[in-house]
């Protein structure tokens, strides 16, 4: 990376950076005014305010998720999946991540549809379905028909996601450092490659395309599976 592009992504991811910094540090120091504040109570007292502080703190990180999107909702997705590392409270509330995310306005889901094709939708669908059947991380979907009358489902990448997952992966790499100070049981460089890699190939759409058709065809005559036909 040249010394120009890495200014440019510090620059970037500064804010982002200042934002998840400072809501790592203000749930540490509730747990550690917690565990202070542990000494002085009875064991069953200590036990639900822990329990109390873990709904409390995961619902913020939920909010911060579905704030900042990005490669920032993908970690949260990742830990709802850790029963192993965090308590029930985080997974229940990290699990909405997985299907429970506010959808991006209707207008610039098709402002980027409009921008990517170079035409208006209305010559590109019959009928486009403001209602989007989901919203995940780094896309969203909408039903739809195309002009010659064929119902399908069109993925569409959230506007701006390219620069937000370029900043947040690199605001990643710089947190591991410091990550690994809290929290030394994680290995936060994996973590930060792995979901670098993991990110980067689902923005790729035109590989996501091939992978589908390499299964239908690794499938072909197989009743029990079925593939969409991708357009």
């Amino acid at each position: 990376v040249d010394r120009s592009h890495a200014m440019r992504n510090a620059w970037h991811a500064a804010p982002r950076v200042s934002r998840i910094l400072g809501a790592g540090l203000r749930l540490l120091a509730s747990y550690q005014i917690h565990d202070a504040l542990a000494q002085h109570m009875t064991p069953e007292q200590a036990s639900r305010r822990l329990a109390s502080l873990h709904e409390k703190n995961a619902e913020q990180v939920y909010r911060l998720c579905v704030e900042l999107r990005g490669a920032i909702l993908k970690l949260g997705q990742f830990f709802s999946c850790r029963q192993d590392l965090l308590a029930p409270a985080w997974i229940t509330a990290l699990s909405r991540l997985q299907d429970q995310v506010p959808a991006v306005p209707t207008a610039a889901i098709v402002e980027r549809i409009n921008d990517e094709f170079g035409a208006p939708i209305e010559e590109l669908f019959l009928e486009f379905d403001e209602c989007p059947l989901g919203t995940a991380s780094i896309a969203q979907v909408h039903r739809a028909v195309l002009p010659d009358g064929t119902p399908v489902v069109v993925k569409v990448q959230l506007p701006g996601i390219e620069e937000l997952v370029e900043s947040d992966l690199y605001a990643m790499n710089f947190m591991s450092d410091i990550l690994a100070e809290f929290f030394p049981t994680t290995d936060w460089k994996t973590v930060s490659r792995e979901l670098s890699r993991s990110i980067q190939q689902e923005l790729d759409y035109v590989e996501e395309a091939k992978n589908l058709s390499a299964f239908a065809a690794q499938y072909e005559g197989t009743a029990s599976v079925v593939f969409p036909t991708v357009y």
